[in-house]
């Protein structure tokens, strides 16, 4: 069973603490993961960093994130604020959608001087007009929402034509939200959930900021726990390579509740 690693970035104390303590343990094992960032405003902040804007994770991060091009990882896009597309973006229209996507690009394209080949967005919150742009864009994939297979986006009669490789594993932050879960056992769980067999393999989406500072130690754990059980890990679109693309089902975007009690785009029927 193959297990993809997605970690989100979306925050500057992600960027300045989690990424690095992420790329030397990643570096430890010889693994390789996809980054999906947010680079304008970070509105997180304490309210007296944001009296003259919210400072861009782009600048402030610059020299962490570049590093992540040359040590060797996938990278992604991410919506452009991370906190406003988390609060907003499942009930705005398209020209919102791409102000939230068209900036980052930008400043994608000068920092890495290359387009991104996927996007993830933050907290699985999405609307229609997120696959049409993704399509335009001409992503090799995109994880955007929780789901068990790789398929094809179908949201309010928008049909989207870059693959979704779903979410399929809690990170440590949700899967402590589970009853009878704690910070002892949590590793057992995320590593139970990953025994259950799927054709596409697993995708574990993390971030930086909570799995990356106060549950590194976790992330560790299930390094360890997955390759000691012979699976491979790697970068999320490494799980393309073996996909019959002519072959994947279209499927509608639901919604479910989560741990947390919110609500997050998932996987439903087929629409085919």
């Amino acid at each position: 069973m193959r297990i993809g690693i997605g970690i989100q970035v979306g925050t500057i104390e992600g960027a300045l603490y989690g990424l690095p303590a992420l790329l030397e343990l990643f570096g430890e094992y010889d693994l390789k993961a996809t980054w999906f960032l947010s680079l304008g405003p970070d509105r997180s902040v304490p309210w007296w960093q944001r009296m003259a804007g919210a400072p861009f994770i782009s600048d402030t991060a610059r020299e962490g994130l570049l590093r992540l091009a040359t040590e060797g990882h996938e990278l992604g896009l991410a919506p452009f604020d991370a906190v406003r597309w988390h609060d907003e973006a499942a009930h705005a229209d398209r020209a919102w959608t791409e102000r939230q996507i068209r900036p980052g690009l930008d400043i994608y394209r000068r920092m890495f001087r290359q387009d991104p080949t996927c996007f993830g967005a933050n907290g699985m919150q999405v609307n229609p007009f997120l696959f049409d742009i993704e399509s335009d864009l001409e992503l090799k994939f995109a994880s955007d929402v929780l789901g068990q297979t790789a398929f094809l986006p179908r949201a309010q009669r928008v049909d989207g034509e870059v693959p979704q490789l779903p979410v399929t594993l809690p990170s440590v932050a949700e899967a402590l939200h589970e009853r009878g879960v704690n910070e002892d056992n949590v590793h057992e769980h995320i590593f139970d959930a990953s025994q259950k067999l799927l054709v596409t393999g697993h995708v574990w989406r993390i971030d930086a900021e909570a799995d990356g500072i106060d549950f590194i130690d976790v992330v560790e754990k299930m390094l360890v726990m997955w390759r000691g059980s012979q699976r491979e890990l790697g970068p999320v679109g490494a799980l393309l390579a073996p996909l019959d693309f002519a072959g994947l089902r279209r499927h509608q975007i639901g919604w479910q509740r989560d741990a947390e009690g919110g609500y997050v785009a998932a996987q439903s029927v087929a629409a085919d």
